[in-house]
C-alpha cells in the first residue's frame, strides 16, 4: 500500500468514526421526552403534578395549566416560547434535569 492508499484508508475510518460518536450522541443527548417537576418554589403539593413535554419536532406543551408553543436549544439552555411564555422562558439543562432559576426559589424537571 503506498501513502496516497494509507492516507485515504485512515481518513475513511476516522469519517467513519466521527460518523457513529455523532449518532451516538444524537440519541443519547436527546432533549425530547417528558419531564416531571421534581422540585418547586413556592408548593411541595405541586411536585409530581406538573408536566413538560418536549418533542422532537422542536414544540412542547405544559400541563397543568395547559398550552405549549416552540423550544429551542442552545448549549445548556432551553427556551420555551408560546401561548404560555411570550417573552420566552430559559430553563438549564443540569443532566436528565431543567431548572428554571428565580430569585425567589428554583422550579426543576426530571425527565421520566
Amino acid at each position: 500500500m503506498n501513502n496516497y492508499d494509507y492516507r485515504k484508508a485512515v481518513i475513511l475510518v476516522a469519517l467513519l468514526g466521527a460518523v457513529f460518536v455523532l449518532a451516538a450522541c444524537s440519541d443519547s443527548d436527546s432533549l425530547a421526552g417528558t419531564y416531571v417537576c421534581t422540585e418547586h418554589w413556592s408548593s411541595e403539593s405541586l411536585v409530581g403534578k406538573l408536566t413538560l413535554v418536549l418533542g422532537d419536532d422542536e414544540t412542547f406543551t405544559m400541563t397543568p395549566p395547559g398550552g405549549g408553543g416552540m423550544y429551542e436549544v442552545n448549549e445548556n439552555v432551553v427556551t420555551l416560547s408560546g401561548d404560555l411564555f411570550p417573552s420566552g422562558l430559559d430553563l438549564q439543562v443540569e443532566g436528565s434535569s431543567l431548572r428554571i432559576p428565580s430569585d425567589m426559589g428554583d422550579t426543576v424537571y426530571t425527565k421520566q
